[in-house]
């Protein structure tokens, strides 16, 4: 099902949990929730506690949900969510204090209202393809985001390592891209990506 969160994803397709936790370091939280037709969220680092887990790579290893609904994804979170003392990541980020009001709050059709929304435009590929381009331009003009309230990235592009389209490793817009897209976010912006 797609990466080492895989038994997850289908035991939550098959019903036999309303929903999961999977760990994730470079996709397996997200693969698995795609190829099982799922909700699954990656949270960032330090916002759930990966006390007990394995290590992969501890400063991007993290424990995040997975469900049928978006609504059951945020009951799950709620509960995860929160800093934990045996944490290091959840104590220096004030996991408790990100919560607000809550994630089950923002699951309507105003929930995203004054937040800004990052969009990478190639973090799943090298170069995104036309039809690509013309759903998120689509997207754009459907919702009326505004410049200040949706931030369009495009990951890579001259940096070196990044070939042209069929050469190298695919981009999985991993975490070593973060100092590319952090200087197009204000500190303490509230962001979904």
């Amino acid at each position: 099902a797609g990466g080492s969160s895989g038994g997850t994803a289908v035991a939550v397709t098959c019903s036999f949990s309303a929903a999961g936790l999977g760990t994730d370091t470079g996709g397996s939280i997200r693969y698995p929730s795609a190829f099982a037709n799922l909700y699954g969220l990656r949270p960032s680092k330090g916002l759930t506690s990966t006390n007990g887990v394995f290590p992969l790579t501890a400063t991007n290893d993290t424990v995040g949900p997975m469900a049928r609904t978006a609504e059951d994804l945020a009951v799950l979170l709620e509960v995860i969510a929160g800093t934990d003392e045996k944490d290091d990541f959840t104590l220096e980020a004030d996991a408790d204090a990100l919560k607000g009001d809550g994630y089950l709050d923002n699951c309507r059709v105003d929930g995203l209202q004054g937040m800004r929304i990052g969009i990478l435009t190639n973090s799943f590929t090298y170069h995104p393809n036309e039809e690509f381009r013309n759903q998120l331009q689509e997207y754009l003009e459907q919702t009326g985001l505004s410049e200040e309230e949706a931030v369009v990235y495009t990951v890579g592009g001259e940096r070196p390592g990044y070939g042209e389209p069929g050469q190298g490793k695919p981009h999985q817009g991993g975490s070593s891209d973060c100092r590319y897209i952090g200087g197009a976010f204000r500190r303490n912006d509230r962001i979904v990506l």
